[in-house]
Order: structure tokens, then sequence, then C-alpha cells
């Protein structure tokens, strides 16, 4: 039979530090730690969440005080509505794109929310094209309609974030 060699004494010692080492206590320390930091995650994904909606909401009443100010302003033409309109766009679509990101998370009212702002979306765009392309020739009619389009879309909008506190 062959005798240890010194370093295997080591080696031995070594491993048996580690296993001692690697008790249920210093596991359970590790296990507290890792749900310490999923929960901090968690925190902050909802801190985030937060964000983003106070942030839709915000933007939403921004929009919402646009739609009243342009219904009301009888006296602009059909034309300058549409540029106006034309120009908030932009805020329009990412306020959208990020209302139905937010509802997309939701339940099933919420998510049935987002598929219908699409489709508001579009009859907007149609409706602006109609009078942008009709231009100065663009009637009162076409006006009202796309007011009326922006002003469903915006309540849309704030109909779908309803629900999600609902």
């Amino acid at each position: 039979m062959k005798s240890f060699r010194p370093h295997s004494w080591i080696a031995v010692a070594l491993v048996g530090g580690l296993v001692v080492g690697c008790s249920d206590e210093s596991h359970s320390d590790v296990g507290s730690s890792l749900k310490k930091t999923g929960q901090d995650v968690a925190q902050k994904t909802k801190a985030a969440g937060e964000k983003i909606g106070d942030e839709v909401a915000d933007a939403t009443q921004g929009l919402v005080n646009f739609a009243k100010d342009v219904g009301n302003d009888v006296s602009d033409s059909a034309q300058v509505v549409g540029q106006k309109i034309q120009g908030k766009m932009p805020d329009v679509e990412a306020l959208v794109q990020k209302t139905k990101t937010k509802l997309a998370a939701g339940g099933a009212e919420a998510k049935e929310a987002a598929t219908h702002l699409d489709d508001k979306l579009a009859t907007l765009k149609t409706k602006l094209a109609d009078l942008t392309k009709a231009g100065a020739n663009a009637t009162k009619e076409m006006k009202d309609d796309v007011v009326a389009a922006f002003k469903d879309l915006v309540d849309s909008v704030q109909s779908g974030l309803s629900k999600l506190k609902s």
C-alpha cells in the first residue's frame, strides 16, 4: 500500500475545508442574498413601470388639452388644424406605442383595448391625409372629422389606461 505524499494531505485538507465552508448555513446566506437581489430588481422594474405609466398619463393629458384647444378654436381653417395635428403626430404615435406596451402587460380587457388603438390611429391618419390632400379646399366637416378622430384616439388611450387601474 502506498502512503500519501505530503501535498496529497494538503489537498485532502483543502477539500475538507471547502466542504465545511459550503455548509447549509452559507447556502442560506447565498439564497437570501439572491432573494434580496430578486426583490430589488422587481421593485426597480415596478418603479420603472410606474414611471412609464406616469409619463403616459402626463402625455395623454397634454394631448387631451391640445385636442380641446384645437376643437374650440373655430377661427382656424381646416388646413391650419390639419397642420397642427400633423405636428403632434410623432407625440401621438409614441403615446400609442407606449400605451400598447403597457396594456399588453395587463389583463384580457387591457390587451383588447391595445388592439383598438391601432384602428383608432389608422382612422386618424386616413382622415388627416384626406384633409392634407384637400389643402385650402378642405371643408369644415373634414376639419371636424379629424378633430373628432384625434379626440377619439386620445379617449381610447385614456380608457385603455383606466382598465389597468381596475
